[in-house]
């Protein structure tokens, strides 16, 4: 998977990758056609603890639901990994850990833990020598040198705009693949990243209602971006889409009215998570 992301990233187009907080949306993500997709922290502490994105999950969970991800699809996924998790040897095995599962890349941040969502206002940022340490020691760990080490920067919302591309300057003078300047708040901001950034890919993150504006992405390709990530979209559709269901079952007291635009039927949703194929696979063992 490695070999294929490199060659997506190398391509013509934007890499759109929704984000994953479970195995199940990773197969609807793959299914709708999707080249690749992105485990997102806030997704997995919303699906695992029913908790907000600050810092509440540990390497270790962290790891076992990308695992999970991974196995359940057969294109790449790239990973949230958060901070690193503590001081350089412990950067270093969140990067064997990720790639030992099949993690094609991940990020790296420079905010203190616990994080939280690069959306949500109280964040902190370590000094940038630190920050350089631990994407150093996630450079050096890594097994296949085409495992992808991105910078992630929280810099914006706390020094300003400048003082984050200097940093992702600096990350990619020390080697990064790419870089990712969380939370430009206009337009303008997203183009002056693209413009001031030249040598690396760059990851643009699109949230609803969040602190950048949602771009196109044949607008962005043109800024410079190569990696768009939607984390949200399908948890915030999901759970829009459950609370509603949930609500009609409730002042009813059945679910036969629900329209078939607005659920699936046990037939479809065996068919989406491959229960043919399963029991195929089943008989063959036999």
């Amino acid at each position: 998977m490695i070999e294929k992301f490199s060659r997506l990233l190398a391509g013509d187009r934007a890499i759109l990758m929704p984000g994953a907080g479970d195995a199940l949306t990773a197969r609807i993500i793959e299914e709708t056609g999707f080249e690749a997709l992105f485990t997102t922290g806030y997704g997995i502490s919303a699906s695992k603890l029913g908790r907000p994105d600050l810092g509440y999950l540990t390497m270790t969970e962290m790891v076992e639901r990308a695992a999970d991800i991974i196995e359940a699809v057969d294109i790449p996924v790239f990973v949230d990994g958060d901070t690193g998790y503590g001081e350089d040897i412990n950067v270093k095995r969140t990067v064997k850990e990720y790639e030992r599962v099949g993690a094609v890349g991940l990020f790296i941040e420079d905010q203190v833990w616990p994080k939280r969502c690069g959306h949500m206002e109280g964040k902190k940022i370590v000094d940038q020598k630190i920050w350089l340490q631990r994407l150093e020691a996630a450079l050096t760990a890594r097994a296949n040198p085409d495992f992808k080490i991105l910078a992630r920067t929280d810099a914006r919302n706390i020094s300003g705009l400048a003082s984050a591309i200097e940093r992702v300057q600096a990350a990619i003078e020390l080697g990064v693949d790419a870089v990712f300047v969380e939370s430009p708040q206009s337009r303008e901001e997203l183009k002056e990243v693209g413009r001031q950034v030249k040598k690396v890919p760059l990851m643009a993150n699109m949230i609803r209602r969040g602190k950048t504006p949602i771009v196109g992405r044949e607008e962005l390709e043109r800024w410079g971006y190569r990696l768009v990530a939607y984390p949200l979209t399908g948890l915030y559709a999901a759970a829009r889409a459950m609370k509603d269901s949930l609500a009609e079952l409730k002042e009813k007291g059945h679910s036969r009215d629900l329209p078939p635009e607005r659920t699936l039927d046990f037939d479809d949703f065996n068919r989406l998570v491959g229960l043919e194929k399963e029991l195929e696979r089943w008989e063959k063992l036999r």
